[in-house]
């Protein structure tokens, strides 16, 4: 694969970094330009000063004035020499009676005379200018080297560091169900190593998933071939048998219908809770609320739902729990006989949830193993221990926190 520097995320990181050092070093030419600047010109005063108080004491007359021609100052060997050497550029010498105010391109010292007036030495700052444009064309090579030197580092560096990125890539895209998904990863650095540590735990859970799922579904193949075949067979009974009564075959192939149907809906009902996180809530609420949503069905069969609970909180998965009380609450009143009770106790000290309903006419659901199979499966998952009893006319569900 080729490198991309806008779509690479090292190449991303590589760009931050030469940005950064990039506005450092633009920042500390700024200020080295600055500061240097500064420095030249006080030198530069020093020496308009210190040849000020040379031409007065040796060069100029008693009482000079404005008038007084100071071409010859400009030929004084002592003043020449200390010129050359300094970046003074095109000097101008006056007398006057008030200070000189310098231009922005000019750099001036004054001196008071003894007859009241001044005398000025004035010079440009073209050679400053220059010599800090030289200096800067350096400084800022030596900078943009050492960047490029950087950047390539850090590209180095990054693709080092995060090669242990594209390993965990490789082994995302070879990965085969069954199979061990990441190992050895001890030798990733700490930032790394936690996100492969998580990749292998999302692994595990969807192995987790799609284990109780294919368990799940071939226990739900093998028991559904049980309604299946009864179902058949009232057909062909229906079709060979003339006394057999339409009114009948219709109520008893309705019956059928109806327990294929909820075993079908118990299969699928818990296929999308496994990802879903603990929580803390008040589980008596929980099961008024879920009452009142199935006494509408309960009262077509004049079933009476009667939940005794007490206030108990339990820390698991909610929605995953209203699904299976749901569960619960649906099979007691699809097969309670019509017009007894069904009981829900739910006991605070002991930690138990009961429900409990009179024996009807039809199979109950955890007399086949794939109602048994859902519960067990989501038992762990939700922490606690069941229990079916079937005896003295009542099928009873109890569930232990």
């Amino acid at each position: 694969m080729r490198f991309n520097p806008v779509a690479s995320l090292r190449g991303k990181i590589a760009i931050l970094i030469f940005v950064i050092i990039g506005c450092g070093f633009a920042l500390n030419l700024a200020i080295a330009i600055h500061t240097l600047r500064a420095e030249k010109i006080n030198d530069l005063r020093k020496v308009l000063s210190h040849a000020m108080e040379e031409t007065r004491d040796e060069y100029l007359p008693s009482n000079p004035d404005d008038k007084l021609d100071l071409s010859y100052l400009y030929e004084v060997p002592h003043n020449i020499s200390i010129f050359g050497d300094s970046e003074v550029d095109s000097l101008k010498i006056s007398i006057s009676k008030t200070p000189h105010v310098p231009l922005e391109n000019e750099i001036a010292e004054y001196i008071r005379l003894d007859n009241g007036n001044y005398l000025n030495f004035v010079s440009l700052d073209a050679k400053i200018n220059a010599s800090l444009i030289k200096y800067s064309e350096k400084l800022l090579l030596k900078y943009v080297v050492f960047l490029v030197v950087m950047l390539i580092v850090s590209i180095l560096v990054l693709r080092k560091l995060m090669a242990p990125l594209k390993d965990i890539a490789a082994k995302c895209r070879d990965y085969k169900d069954g199979g061990a998904f990441l190992s050895g990863t001890e030798s990733y650095p700490s930032e790394i190593n936690s996100v492969s540590n998580a990749f292998n735990a999302l692994v595990g859970r969807l192995e987790g998933y799609r284990k109780k799922e294919k368990e799940l579904f071939r226990e739900a193949a093998h028991e559904l071939k049980t309604p299946l075949a009864i179902m058949r067979a009232r057909l062909d009974v229906y079709e060979g048998d003339e006394a057999y009564q339409k009114s009948k075959f219709v109520a008893e192939f309705s019956s059928d219908l109806e327990r294929l149907s909820s075993e079908l809906k118990n299969v699928l009902f818990f296929e999308t809770s496994d990802f879903e996180d603990n929580e803390e809530f008040n589980m008596c609420s929980l099961i008024l609320e879920t009452v009142g949503r199935i006494d509408v069905l309960a009262s077509g069969r004049n079933i009476n739902i009667e939940p005794k609970c007490e206030t108990m909180f339990v820390d698991t998965k909610k929605k995953m729990f209203r699904k299976l009380f749901a569960a619960l609450l649906e099979n007691a009143v699809t097969y309670a006989k019509e017009g007894s009770k069904i009981e829900i106790t739910l006991n605070q000290s002991e930690r138990t949830l009961g429900i409990k309903n009179q024996k009807g006419g039809e199979k109950y659901m955890f007399s086949s193993k794939i109602g048994e199979r859902i519960l067990k499966r989501v038992s762990s998952e939700l922490g606690f221990l069941y229990e079916i009893s079937d005896a003295d006319g009542y099928y009873e569900v109890n569930l232990r926190f």
